[in-house]
């Protein structure tokens, strides 16, 4: 979801292939769809060096990388930072992790205790919500 609304931003405001009109068309219908099946976003950030080297290494191939290239990863970064806020910032929480100093595992223990974190205060409000609702209905039968 959010890599369609990050290329979709692209698209507009750095390629200009598309017009404010639709882009907001299709940033509405996203935002819809966005708010009736996300709860959390998790959103990595790392400089373009670093990506291109940590790709290359994980790679292990010295063939040219067509894709990757640093103004290309500097584009998704800034696309990536517009677009997760234009969609997901009025409902939703948002995770955003500098990984830069992290190595990879490091950064996905930490999401995962994030996420972990996230999901307890959830629960608990849903357990809040029913509780309250059923000292109500209680009380409305006293």
């Amino acid at each position: 979801l959010n890599d369609r609304l990050i290329w979709l931003y692209r698209l507009y405001a750095i390629q200009e292939k598309i017009d404010i009109e639709e882009y907001q068309e299709i940033l509405k219908n996203w935002q819809e769809v966005a708010t009736n099946l996300t709860d959390l976003v998790v959103r990595y950030s790392i400089k373009a060096e670093t990506a291109m080297k940590r790709d290359f290494l994980s790679s292990l191939s010295l063939e040219k990388r067509h894709f990757m290239s640093l103004s290309n990863i500097n584009e998704y970064n800034i696309a990536m930072t517009i677009a997760t806020f234009e969609v997901f910032s009025q409902s939703l929480k948002i995770i955003s992790m500098d990984t830069e100093t992290m190595s990879l595992n490091e950064a996905n223990l930490v999401v995962a205790e994030k996420v972990l974190e996230f999901l307890h205060a959830y629960e608990l409000e849903k357990l809040k919500n029913a509780l309250d609702k059923m000292i109500e209905r209680y009380e409305q039968e006293k």
